[in-house]
């Protein structure tokens, strides 16, 4: 049965007298961002009646699901009816109206504050902090316990308090306000909130602050997150303003709207879309998260993240399938991170700096870690063409692109040297070093490898790096007389062991001189690499391929180019052409071969497939040979940035991606070692 209601408009118009619009209104406001107000299509939203169930059509969005009591047959009381959804969410039949600060109390002592301290080590520089009892920001004492309350903008400006440090709460918005009385109820005398806290007409104190955003949540007692509405007028449900969940009684009926679990509701809000929220999330050690009809509490502990409810049922889920994720996953939190929104794209590096350095603990260059920079240059973009219009960060930053990235590519070790360009106190550089101690693990398979096949090649990613090693794409002499695994295990025991092994005997003159360094140091943001870089044919794929990230197959030059590898372009480089020739600079010894199973079988016909196979291994099979996916499991493959040099000055050049090529191909490429500056 469809029941149509109205368009937005007549429903909005509607919601003070018909409790069934006011649930149609809430809902929306639960499942979708940034809610009802953002419906203006002018089609009826219908209710879906299907037996027992019964839905919520909204055009443009979908259907969601409402949850039916029907009346006990015994009292006046409400039952859950029989086959209600259990799996995702729960839906309370009495919400109560304000906190139960006991309860939130015990959540917060369960998790040892002081076990918590310190992670970024230094207490905040000049930190002021809101005396909650005497309402007026004082200097911050030494340690003292002290929540910071975390919320969106929204469209408030600063706040105009003309006897800062003095104030009257009553000149506070709402959510200042709650945030008040949260600290009240739980015993913790201070309170940081960046509106008061940090003296907005001071453009030093700003930057100080702004700059240490990081260490001052990490610092936090705990941070209050304001996730419902849109700015700081709101307020926080169930402190000040009872909390209602929303029903109607329809005959023998009730229908609610259906609560979701914490990792849904954070992951839906408008909270967790900016980018400035990301490190607050990430480096408080506990948060308690002001939903419209609970709180949640959530812990970072042994990894994971921990959650406790108010309603819904406690849960703990993995850092890997949470909306917040842990600050020491680079790769994932990163990816994470480019999906949010900033008001000004100059901040992209940062509003997310502390973060990647409570990761890594080292320096950081235009966003990479430094330590990292094998793995970390290896980003794609998400979507196609998709570019920054800012010039302010260098090609080879996963900064440049306006939009989120991905890491599709792994990398064993590293094949070229990169350096920071320094002109202080004479031309120079600083080598880009892996840390002392970072694992290199050598005996184990690729992971999230694509072919699905249970082989382990020859000594594992060890047999990979040997054979990049003897084939030429590391100048320095190998190490061991004879290709014995067991020895080079022992020998390469850490990655700087291997580093070391691989480049540290080079002559860092000679690789990077003085015109390279000058050169470098002319352009901003730029950096020095060292390797070796081959020419191959690059060929766009066909349109029915099914990737959203713009792929091109690569091929080995001349008239009858074998397929080598595959790229993935950070923007439409090709120009409208269907084929051109590229530069690539060797990068690293990949994990896991990208090049056949994703892009030539998802872009090709069986005929052009099998032949793709034939052309990479010598090997006539057909697509479901287990040879075939043995073959290539065992095909030592190279993570390779595409690369363009200007022409006026050769030695200097930009990213345009990165991609894969096969050793093989790469060897017969003849590739030639040189010195690069990337911009």
């Amino acid at each position: 049965m469809r029941i149509p209601l109205g368009n937005p408009e007549e429903i909005r118009g509607k919601q003070s007298t018909c409790d069934l619009c006011k649930l149609v209104i809430d809902c929306a406001a639960a499942h979708y961002v940034p809610g009802f107000r953002s419906f203006n299509h002018s089609e009826p939203i219908v209710l879906l009646i299907d037996g027992g169930k019964i839905e919520i059509h909204y055009p443009e969005h979908g259907d969601v699901q409402i949850a039916v009591y029907l009346r006990s047959e015994h009292n006046s009381s409400f039952e859950e009816r029989p086959g209600a959804p259990q799996e995702q969410h729960r839906t309370p039949t009495d919400v109560p109206e304000y906190i139960d600060w006991s309860k939130v109390l015990e959540w917060l002592e369960s998790t040892p504050y002081m076990a918590l301290r310190g992670e970024l080590g230094n207490w905040p520089d000049g930190m002021k902090v809101i005396d909650v009892k005497q309402n007026r920001v004082i200097g911050a004492p030494k340690d003292c316990r002290y929540f910071a309350l975390s919320y969106v903008w929204g469209n408030v400006k600063a706040l105009d308090l003309p006897d800062w440090p003095a104030f009257s709460r009553e000149d506070l918005p709402a959510t200042i306000r709650d945030a008040f009385v949260v600290c009240e109820r739980l015993g913790v005398p201070y309170l940081w909130v960046d509106q008061l806290c940090i003296r907005q007409g001071d453009p030093k104190d700003v930057k100080v602050q702004i700059d240490q955003m990081g260490r001052i949540y990490n610092h936090a007692a705990c941070a209050l997150v304001a996730l419902a509405g849109s700015d700081l007028y709101y307020g926080l449900p169930g402190v000040t303003k009872p909390r209602r969940w929303t029903h109607v009684e329809l005959g023998q009926a009730k229908l609610t709207i259906l609560s979701l679990p914490p990792d849904n509701c954070i992951r839906r809000n408008i909270w967790n879309s900016r980018g400035w929220t990301f490190q607050e999330a990430l480096l408080a050690r506990q948060l308690l998260l002001f939903a419209e009809y609970e709180v949640y509490h959530a812990s970072s502990c042994d990894g994971r993240r921990w959650y406790n409810c108010e309603i819904y049922r406690s849960v703990h889920r993995g850092h890997k399938m949470n909306p917040l994720p842990l600050p020491s996953d680079y790769l994932f939190a990163l990816e994470e991170y480019t999906t949010r929104r900033l008001t000004m794209e100059t901040d992209r590096v940062r509003a997310c700096t502390t973060v990647l350095q409570a990761a890594h603990g080292g320096e950081l260059y235009h966003g990479i870690p430094v330590e990292r920079i094998d793995e970390a240059v290896l980003w794609t973009t998400v979507s196609p063409g998709l570019k920054a219009g800012s010039t302010d960060f260098p090609s080879w930053s996963w900064a440049s692109p306006r939009g989120p990235i991905q890491y599709e590519f792994k990398a064993m070790v590293g094949l070229a040297v990169w350096a920071i360009p320094k002109d202080h106190p004479h031309a120079s550089v600083v080598l880009c070093r892996p840390r002392r101690g970072t694992s290199l693990s050598l005996t184990t398979p690729p992971p999230r490898g694509n072919l699905g096949s249970p082989e382990i090649p020859p000594g594992g990613c060890l047999g990979h790096i040997i054979k990049a090693w003897l084939q030429g794409c590391i100048e320095e002499r190998f190490p061991v007389q004879s290709v014995n695994h067991e020895a080079l295990a022992n020998c390469w025991t850490t990655y700087a062991d291997f580093w070391e092994s691989a480049f540290g005997g080079g002559d860092y003159g000679t690789l990077f001189p003085v015109t390279a360094i000058q050169t470098a140091l002319s352009v901003p943001s730029s950096i020095l690499v060292y390797g070796a870089a081959a020419q191959f044919s690059v060929k766009q794929q066909t349109t029915e391929c099914t990737s959203s990230t713009p792929s091109f197959a690569l091929f080995t030059a001349g008239p009858e180019g074998r397929l080598a590898g595959t790229v993935y372009l950070d923007a439409q480089e090709m120009d409208g052409s269907v084929q051109a020739d590229l530069e690539f600079l060797a990068l690293s010894v990949a994990y896991g071969n990208h090049i056949m199973a994703e892009q030539c079988q998802q872009c090709c016909d069986d005929t052009v497939w099998d032949t793709a196979r034939k052309m990479m291994t010598g090997m006539n099979v057909t697509a479901n040979d287990r040879a075939w996916n043995t073959a290539l499991e065992e095909t030592t493959v190279l993570n390779v940035m595409a690369i363009r040099r200007e022409q006026c000055r050769p030695s200097l050049a930009r990213r345009l991606g990165v991609g894969q090529i096969a050793l093989q191909r790469w060897v017969e490429a003849r590739p030639q070692f040189g010195t690069i500056v990337l911009r």
